[in-house]
């Protein structure tokens, strides 16, 4: 302008300053209307939500309770069964999708929030001034600078609006909407058959080895009069032995007088069914032309190899996993049921969690670096029932296990950073407790209302599932002579095993964590589990030596029985025999005299205990004799 002092440096840098403020302050105020608006509109979202649960609240279903009045006036109607489960599992997935939208709700409430209270402040910090304009020859572009800073709030709104509309497309009404036109769930198979799975009863279970370490998934015998004594090498109280076909460290499991195993290496995939008796291979297929399964081998280690879980038998069905992903299920007689395979586990060490089967479900942990989940699978299709992603866990090699909490069965995995319990009939989580992270590979074990877990030498810990408090540690060590590394524990009565690679054996007091005493003079270290059998502790370390010692608050060793080769496996132990795998033969270990002087003096000793228990009582209820 004419008539008006040109600008020095001073002046000119003055200037600058006054503009950069006034975009800041318009930026910082649009900021704070588009902000403003958002936050409005999530609140809105989330009390229309909140007021569409209260008036249908999915678990609590009309409809679902007048199909319960019905089958209880008819409970043989399997239709209508079927269509109770099938509308139960659609109102649990709208509780979790309904709570997972609130949760999104309250992330955005606080974003809009957060930005809205900081764009005020910084309104309130520049408090702007326009300059003079007579004292200038080059006035700041008041006008450009609010174009500009349009531009830059109509972008943060569009980010927000995106924001709501993703709130907006995620609500439960819309997924109800998506499922009803596309009759898919986004983590389950829509049903495919009416009638309820097969599944035993509990009395079945209990008299058979179903899965790894036994009925209870505890390593405890509950229907066994097992040998104390045996020899591989000169075949002493040695039924039978047989070559297996392909390596493997899967454990072998039973069900009425019938042993199924497994055997891979880096080309084919085998399951075996053995006579019990004889020894007899009664049938062998190979799993092949599984749908999705890699056609290249993974990389495994040689202490884990292709064959590492465990399968798993109900009396319908038998089920094996693989180190390459792949899941077949055969009938008893050998014939395909189904195979799929679950994607290519990446393990530093291999694959090596076995399934479990549950009311005809398998479950199966699937923790790996590629996609760590839980998941169940149809025992009768082999179709994905439910899933429940772990996005926090890092690679794993337990197996999982079925405890009942209460009275409740639920799915327990121990995992890193996590232990966590879930429901067996549709993946709902029902607690989780943090432990220290690193390799976990031996199965929790779970007696008298704990749950034991511990990883790679770094410490043991106590669960109580349930506490009055929710889920908790009751005490964790790495100070045992002995902590887990591969080999899973033993609690049973009042007292925790725990056996290690490199040949230490500790008791602990359960509740505790007290160590009771500790063994340490092995030659060989352990990679298969303890497991009990009356009073009586069976420990196999990797040379095929069977430990067998006394369940006491002390050491006492009963038998040192050679395999004749070295073993990696649990045994199985049913009726008065063992079954135990090497590493090229299984064996059949029976019951001799020895065994039977064994058993009389347990016996004995069982009787002396009880009368000086006996004994003690009637010395509490008689009265102390006067003093005068």
């Amino acid at each position: 302008m004419k008539g008006m002092p040109t600008l020095n440096q001073d002046e000119k840098q003055e200037s600058r300053k006054i503009r950069n403020r006034q975009a800041v302050y318009y930026f910082a105020r649009g900021v704070a209307m588009v902000a403003g608006v958002f936050t409005l509109a999530v609140c809105l979202i989330l009390a229309a939500d909140f007021a569409r649960v209260r008036l249908s609240d999915p678990m609590n279903s009309p409809a679902l309770e007048r199909l319960i009045e019905e089958s209880v006036k008819n409970p043989n109607d399997q239709e209508l069964q079927q269509e109770i489960r099938e509308l139960d599992l659609l109102a649990r997935r709208a509780f979790f999708l309904s709570q997972r939208f609130r949760k999104i709700g309250a992330w955005l409430l606080a974003i809009g929030l957060t930005a809205l209270l900081a764009a005020l402040k910084i309104m309130r910090d520049l408090r702007l001034r326009l300059p003079d304009p007579t004292q200038w020859d080059e006035a700041p572009p008041v006008e450009e600078t609010i174009k500009l800073t349009r531009w830059h709030v109509a972008a943060f709104g569009g980010i927000l609006l995106l924001a709501v509309a993703a709130l907006i497309i995620g609500s439960p009404e819309y997924v109800g909407e998506m499922l009803a036109e596309t009759d898919r769930s986004p983590i389950m198979d829509a049903p495919t058959a009416a009638a309820p799975l097969k599944h035993p009863d509990r009395a079945a279970i209990m008299r058979n080895w179903p899965g790894f370490r036994g009925p209870l998934g505890n390593g405890v015998a509950v229907n066994s009069n097992a040998p104390a004594t045996w020899s591989g090498e000169t075949g002493e109280n040695i039924l039978w032995r047989v070559e297996t076909p392909l390596p493997g460290f899967s454990s072998p499991v039973f069900w009425d007088g019938r042993l199924y195993l497994t055997g891979a290496d880096a080309d084919k995939r085998e399951v075996y069914c053995i006579h019990g008796d004889t020894g007899e291979l009664l049938w062998s297929r190979e799993v092949t032309s599984v749908p999705g399964s890699p056609a290249q081998a993974p990389e495994v280690m040689e202490d884990t190899g292709y064959a590492a879980p465990t399968p798993a038998v109900d009396g319908f069905r038998v089920v094996a996993m693989f180190a390459n992903g792949d899941v077949a299920a055969f009938d008893l007689d050998g014939k395909a049921l189904w195979s799929r395979n679950l994607g290519l586990p990446e393990n530093s060490y291999g694959y090596a969690s076995s399934p479990v089967l549950h009311d005809g479900l398998v479950l199966i942990q699937y923790d790996n670096a590629n996609d760590p989940r839980v998941m169940a699978l149809n025992g009768d299709t082999g179709k994905t029932v439910w899933e429940t992603k772990r996005p926090d866990a890092q690679p794993c090699w337990s197996s999982p296990v079925m405890a009942q909490v209460g009275g409740i069965p639920q799915f327990i995995c121990s995992g890193s950073p996590y232990v966590t319990a879930y429901d067996p009939a549709d993946g709902r989580e029902y607690w989780r407790v943090e432990i220290e992270p690193g390799e976990i590979a031996p199965t929790p074990a779970f007696a008298d209302g704990l749950i034991f877990v511990g990883h790679s030498n770094i410490y043991t810990a106590a669960i109580d599932p349930a506490s009055a408090e929710g889920a908790e540690k009751i005490w964790a060590g790495d100070d045992l002579s002995a902590l887990l590394d591969v080999a899973s524990p033993l609690a049973a009565n009042g007292r925790l095993y725990i056996a290690n690679s490199g040949g230490v054996l500790t008791c602990a007091n359960a509740e505790t964590g007290e160590e009771l005493w500790t063994h340490e003079e092995f030659s060989d270290g352990f990679y298969a589990s303890p497991s009990l059998m009356g009073d009586r502790i069976y420990l196999t370390d990797m040379a095929g030596v069977t430990h067998v010692f006394r369940d006491a608050d002390h050491w006492e060793s009963i038998a040192e029985n050679p395999l004749g080769e070295e073993c990696f496996s649990s045994p199985a132990l049913i009726g008065g025999r063992i079954y135990l795998r090497g590493k090229q033969r299984l064996f059949c270990i029976e019951g001799g005299a020895q065994n039977e002087q064994l058993m009389e003096e347990a016996k004995a000793r069982a009787t002396q205990q009880q009368a000086e228990q006996e004994q003690a009582v009637q010395q509490e209820a008689t009265p102390d004799e006067p003093l005068f």
